[in-house]
């Protein structure tokens, strides 16, 4: 029994010395694996020497004939890292050239990068988008209709007179969701934008007052206008309505008694503002005869020499009221800090009147 102990250890001892000296097989830093024969094999999985992990490299036709969820490869023909997710081979997120050129946007070009450019606009399934902003379109008449041209455009109406706009339905192509323009009324009256066949807000038109800027956008079916975005315009001149944009220079003589004589009449009066004279009225109390010269000079008291009626005197014979806009020979042009004087050259019958001259402001 004690012969058999002992030999049983020898053979353990020697077993054991012989594994220890068998040679494994590949260089520093490979691992030993099965290589399918029952034999020892070697692969590289991380190079000590570039500091990196290798993983199989191959082209999309030797991918694993049978792959396994979790795979990872590095595709050499695509070229981009990738992983099997237990249906399909996918790029691994980073991995790979970028499609397109530089400068281009990268989308899924039926599962591999491609490029595109953004130009001055972007063409959706349902409308163009413009990139860049559009010059204003300026529209001085009454009638108007919008486009698909008009994507992203400020439409500016400057009439004096009321603006009738139009546009097709909101379903319609180039006008569908997405669409969006601005309908500013820089005039001195209502614009009013009515579609086809969809309505605005739930209404038929929609009317922009004067001075008054709006988005107005598509839903696909209707359009809407949100109040919020309906703001004030800059003042200017153009935009105010009349009767802040004309004022009335002029001079009342005469009344309660006290006769009209010739002459100067009344203090001298400095206009704060420019512009042009564009008609005078002349009225009177009653039927007479009444003739007025207007004198003007800037920034000092006029004088006959500085008349801007020329031989068109604001001028009543036998009568009580007269409004003209021929101002034949006159001195239109008025400048700030102009001084006026009124001058009676005659008068007849005429216990009260009263000169109005219109200006427009600049």
């Amino acid at each position: 029994m004690k012969k058999l102990l002992l030999l049983l250890s020898v053979l353990c001892f020697l077993s054991e010395a012989h594994a220890g000296s068998i040679t494994p097989p590949g260089t520093t830093s490979q691992v030993i694996v099965n290589n399918g024969n029952n034999q020892f094999g070697a692969v590289t999985l991380f190079d000590p020497t570039y500091q990196s992990l290798e993983v199989p490299v191959g082209t999309t036709g030797t991918r694993p004939a049978i792959p396994v969820t979790g795979m990872l490869r590095y595709n050499s023909a695509t070229p981009a890292f990738e992983g099997f997710n237990g249906s399909t081979w996918g790029p691994i997120a980073g991995s790979g050239v970028p499609g397109g050129s530089s400068g281009q946007l990268q989308y899924n070009n039926s599962g591999a990068f491609g490029g595109i450019t953004i130009g001055s606009t972007i063409t959706t399934a349902s409308s163009t988008i413009n990139t860049t902003q559009p010059a204003d379109r300026i529209v001085s008449g009454t009638t108007d209709t919008i486009t698909s041209a008009d994507a992203g455009v400020v439409v500016k109406y400057t009439s004096s007179s009321a603006v009738a706009v139009g546009i097709a339905s909101a379903s319609t192509s180039g006008l569908t969701q997405g669409f969006a323009f601005v309908m500013n009324n820089a005039g001195t009256n209502t614009v009013t934008l009515t579609p086809t066949s969809s309505t605005i807000n739930g209404a038929s038109s929609f009317a922009i007052p004067t001075m008054t800027g709006c988005w107005v956008r598509s839903d696909g079916t209707n359009y809407q206008i949100d109040f919020a975005s309906c703001n004030a315009l800059p003042i200017t001149t153009a935009n105010l309505p009349n009767n802040i944009q004309y004022r009335v220079l002029g001079i009342s003589l005469g009344g309660i008694g006290t006769a009209i004589t010739t002459g100067v009449a009344g203090a001298p009066y400095v206009s704060p503002y420019s512009g042009t004279i564009t008609s005078y009225s002349l009225t009177s109390s009653s039927s007479c005869s009444i003739v007025i010269d207007v004198w003007k000079r800037n920034a000092a008291i006029p004088t006959i020499s500085n008349t801007i009626t020329a031989s068109a005197l604001p001028t009543l014979s036998s009568a009580q009221y007269v409004n003209t806009s021929t101002l034949t020979g006159w001195t239109t042009s008025v400048a700030a800090n102009d001084v006026f004087v009124y001058n009676v050259n005659s008068v007849s019958g005429c216990t009260a009147a009263t000169l109005e001259l219109v200006m427009k402001t600049n």
